[in-house]
């Protein structure tokens, strides 16, 4: 009897420990972040790269507006066609990542470079909040807020 007491709670220990699940980490929630960036890259923009990366009923709250994927994404990319962009890079400073089973939020700093055909660089510097969760397909971005607070053009 004493036996099978040990055996029955060691394979309840096994069973346990192989179900047992972790927090979405900061180090996945940040990855995913670089990610959608890279999505929305001026080389990436026009491919269907970004929908690995956000929830179906993703949003933002970008320049005052509500945007759901479909109509950021366009915004985007009127963007790109109004600066005549050429290049995008994006840099990410000051971290504050909070998460738990299935989901994380972060917030951070956000400075973009944007270069023109013609050499002109817009800097911007922007305040963004994220709210990733945990899906069948793997983390990805639900809603993000982004307020601008700085720009400057460089001739």
């Amino acid at each position: 009897m004493k036996r099978s007491a040990t055996i029955f709670i060691l394979l309840l220990a096994i069973n346990m420990s192989c179900t047992l699940e972790r927090n979405v980490s900061e180090e996945d929630a940040i990855a995913l972040l670089y990610d959608y960036f890279n999505a929305i890259d001026i080389e990436n923009i026009d491919s269907d790269m970004i929908d690995n990366f956000v929830t179906d009923d993703y949003f933002i709250y970008e320049a005052e507006k509500k945007y759901p994927k479909k109509e950021f994404i366009a915004f985007i990319k009127e963007q790109y066609k109004i600066h005549n962009t050429r290049s995008s890079e994006w840099t990410f400073s000051d971290f504050r990542v909070s998460t738990d089973l299935n989901s994380a939020h972060m917030s951070y700093v956000n400075k973009g470079e944007f270069i023109s055909n013609d050499g002109v660089a817009t800097r911007m510097e922007w305040l963004e909040t994220g709210y990733l969760v945990r899906t069948d397909a793997g983390l990805k971005m639900k809603f993000m807020f982004s307020d601008n607070i700085k720009m400057e053009t460089v001739q």
